[in-house]
């Protein structure tokens, strides 16, 4: 877990922010204290098997239950620096917390298996550099698809959501390549 990889690295307090991913009543208090007195906090939130899977489709993609509340609050809380981890398989919009000043660090580490937590605790400690890459494209919540010229579903595309200002992200211009011919769609 995100806990023991921390904890094998540095002394770690933790208070759960939520009883589990569905968060419908955040604990704030006990998260909020002890944001406000250490040296950086590190927030993980996401989503699991029970919200979105093969056969289980998400029909939004923000935070559940209350985690955007719980990560806005606790991050204000907080003394130091604030590392949000999300974990799913898939994007979460959280474009609220691009505006949040404490939260220094947004990282996507997907369902990171049993090495993840090490994994996690190597990157938030500069260990591993990940590059500044991420494996999908990441759109706010509100945005609207288009893919009428391929007979789709009628939508507008609005504006991709990047979680970071790396100029590796900055200088991609991703292209998806459809099997129609001459059909080449920028995002």
């Amino acid at each position: 877990s995100p806990l023991q990889g921390l904890t094998a690295l540095v002394p770690t307090t933790y208070a759960a922010g939520c009883p589990d991913v569905q968060c419908t009543n955040a604990a704030l208090d006990d998260a909020k204290k002890i944001a406000a007195s250490a040296d950086a906090t590190v927030i993980v939130v996401g989503a699991n098997l029970a919200i979105e899977a093969e056969s289980r489709d998400r029909v939004n993609i923000l935070l559940p239950g209350q985690q955007q509340q719980l990560v806005t609050e606790v991050a204000n809380a907080a003394k130091g620096p604030v590392i949000l981890a999300i974990m799913s398989g898939g994007g979460m919009d959280v474009s609220f917390a691009k505006t949040n000043n404490k939260i220094t660090s947004i990282l996507w580490v997907g369902y990171p298996g049993e090495a993840g937590g090490a994994a996690i605790a190597d990157v938030v400690f500069g260990y591993h550099n990940p590059s500044k890459l991420i494996p999908l494209a990441c759109f706010p919540h509100s945005t609207q698809l288009s893919f009428q010229s391929l007979g789709l579903p009628t939508v507008t595309i609005s504006s991709i959501h990047a979680f970071s200002n790396s100029k590796l992200l900055d200088q991609m211009s991703p292209t998806l390549n459809l099997a129609a011919p001459k059909t080449n769609l920028k995002l």
